[in-house]
């Protein structure tokens, strides 16, 4: 038995070294991947140079005002300094925004209108009739002669001296030999023929008969002389402050002057008559029939015949009264209406001496044309 019990032992101390042997070598492993991992653990932070230095402790950032609540800018810095402008993030997108549009072109102001440089009249004005504004003026108080425009004051006293429009009178062959004599502008009435008020006022200022001025003259003041007289006192009483009439039908006397600024003053008033403009607006006339003229005498604008010889529009003109002698050169006075407006334009002396071109209707064409340029220009 004794045997027996002592091998039991041995065995038992040999699985008892084994276990141990076990253990130890688990424990050397244990060891070894401790010792592993300490080095890998060891290598990782030699890659994180930045990391040298711990980190501070992170804090609580302040709660940021908006300086458009506050009513203070926070950028600001002391008293007498200036603050920088505020700058947006980078990683903000940029405040929405109107877009942008080009502004509408602006024309240039109109400046004032001006007649043209190659106008031939050597006096001129342009008014507005409805308030007398003047437009534009070249030298329009020089006293010069005024020609057949003068036939504008003997219509007008006509039309205010005679309110029976059916009266008639008649002309005498002393008087028509005396205007062929002097060249002057006749409608072509005969001596003796039987002529009405209405019709020798038509006559006087469409064709710019003189022999029907001066029947008027005769009629009214008995002679020409003495009509002169009457037609300076109703000037005085217009305003007409150059003025001096000699004849009423404007053949040439030295003592026979008028000015623009006298003019247009006589056809301000004379426009006011509405006998007078109802004659004035006249085209075309013919005159009553009568033996002498059966068919009565045509009488046309010469204003109008003029302008529509040179191809002209006349669509513009109200009505108007030209003048010449070889003193007073060519001259003009003509009314326009553009744009529902009138205006009143007296151009005189556009050259001088014989056998001129129509100057005066040529300047009616071309300041006419140029002042509705200027006003479309707005």
């Amino acid at each position: 038995m004794s045997d027996r019990f002592p091998r039991k032992s041995r065995k038992a101390a040999i699985v008892k070294r084994r276990k141990l042997a076990v253990l130890l070598a688990g424990l050397l492993i244990l060891l070894a991947l401790i010792l592993a991992a300490a080095a890998l653990m060891k290598s990782c932070e030699k890659e994180r140079p930045y990391a040298t230095e711990a980190e501070p402790e992170r804090t609580e950032a302040p709660e940021i005002t908006d300086a458009r609540d506050s009513g203070t800018d926070p950028a600001a810095g002391t008293e007498g300094e200036t603050s920088p402008p505020d700058t947006a993030p980078e990683d903000t997108a940029p405040p929405a925004t109107e877009p942008v549009t080009e502004p509408a072109e602006t024309k240039p102001p109109r400046g004032d209108f001006a007649f043209p440089e190659e106008m031939a009249s050597r006096h001129a004005l342009l008014i507005d009739l409805e308030t007398w504004e003047v437009i534009a003026e070249k030298d329009p108080d020089a006293v010069v002669y005024p020609a057949s425009i003068t036939k504008i004051m003997t219509v007008l006293l006509a039309v205010e001296r005679l309110p029976d429009p059916d009266m008639t009178t008649s002309i005498s062959a002393e008087t028509i030999l005396d205007l062929i004599s002097r060249n002057a502008a006749r409608a072509g009435f005969e001596a003796g023929e039987k002529i009405t008020v209405r019709d020798l006022e038509a006559a006087a200022l469409l064709p710019s008969g003189a022999d029907a001025a001066v029947a008027l003259a005769e009629l009214i003041s008995g002679s020409e002389e003495a009509f002169a007289d009457l037609m300076n006192a109703r000037a005085a009483e217009i305003g007409m402050k150059h003025t001096h009439f000699v004849t009423c039908t404007g053949l040439h006397r030295d003592a026979h002057v008028s000015s623009c600024s006298d003019l247009a003053l006589l056809v301000k008033e004379a426009l006011k008559n509405e006998a007078f403009r109802a004659v004035f607006e006249l085209k075309t006339y013919r005159t009553s029939a009568t033996p002498e003229h059966p068919w009565g005498l045509s009488c046309e604008s010469t204003m109008l015949r003029g302008l529509e010889a040179l191809g002209y529009s006349t669509d513009r003109y109200v009505g108007g009264k030209t003048g010449y002698t070889p003193e007073a050169g060519l001259c003009l006075a003509s009314v326009a209406k553009i744009d529902g407006r009138e205006y009143l334009l007296i151009t005189l002396t556009a050259g001088t001496g014989s056998n001129q071109p129509p100057l005066h209707v040529i300047d009616a064409d071309l300041i006419w044309s140029a002042f509705e340029a200027w006003l479309a220009e707005g």
